[in-house]
């Protein structure tokens, strides 16, 4: 008996387990070309949120950038250092979700 990974979950489940107890899938009547394939689409729900919270850190590094130089700062005079914390925030979360989406793009490959 080994730990593997959940073909839907991707949690770890024992090898002889008949479903999964995080997510309740049930194993027992499926075939292997159907693991196959509701693995690959737990890929692409992977990958499509990955996506998704990229696009709204790009969002927030944009809306951090615009309130730094474009925003009033004679009425608002914490604009800057908003417009400073929002960007950086943005930033490092984009740069961590593009980091996250390559390490699933080469654990797919393997």
């Amino acid at each position: 008996m080994a730990l593997v990974d959940c073909a839907l979950c991707s949690k770890k489940i024992s090898s002889k387990a008949k479903s999964c107890p995080h997510c309740k899938a049930d194993f027992e009547n499926l075939t292997q070309g159907q693991l196959d394939a509701r693995r690959d689409i737990a890929k692409i729900k992977r990958s499509q949120s990955l996506m998704t919270q990229s696009f709204v850190a790009m969002l927030l590094f944009c809306t951090g950038v615009l309130m730094y130089f474009l925003g009033d700062h004679e009425t608002y005079i914490w604009m800057p250092l908003a417009g400073q914390i929002v960007g950086v925030t943005g930033l490092v979360w984009y740069l961590s979700m593009r980091i996250f989406m390559v390490v699933q793009k080469v654990k797919s490959k393997s």
